[in-house]
């Protein structure tokens, strides 16, 4: 689980790098990983915004949303990361947006 000193180093980072979609994809890991997922997504969409073809931000975007309950947004970006999976041939993140579109769509629908 990331720390607080690892959190504040990519905050700095993105600080430093504002236009570089990396900072912003470690941020939200260290985030995701600290379970801190609202500011995670934030973190992640940052990313996605700098670079619109990284899949696996959309995706742990997707995953952060679903686990604050965002259910619609949730949706939304797990989709574009299975477009994305596709397109990139990445099969593994693909069978994942898969199962969380699936998971959204059952919240969705309950």
């Amino acid at each position: 689980m990331a720390d607080e000193a690892t959190i504040e180093r990519f905050r700095a980072m993105t600080v430093r790098f504002p236009d570089s979609e990396l900072p912003w994809f470690s941020l939200g890991r260290a985030l995701h990983e600290a379970r801190q997922f609202a500011e995670a997504a934030v973190a992640f969409d940052a990313a996605c915004a700098r670079r619109p073809d990284m899949m696996m931000a959309w995706l742990h975007a997707a995953e952060c949303l679903a686990a604050d309950r965002r259910w619609s947004e949730a949706r939304e970006r797990a989709s574009e990361a299975h477009r994305l999976a596709v397109g990139q041939g990445h099969s593994g993140p693909q069978a994942d947006a898969t199962a969380l579109i699936e998971e959204v769509d059952d919240e969705l629908d309950a």
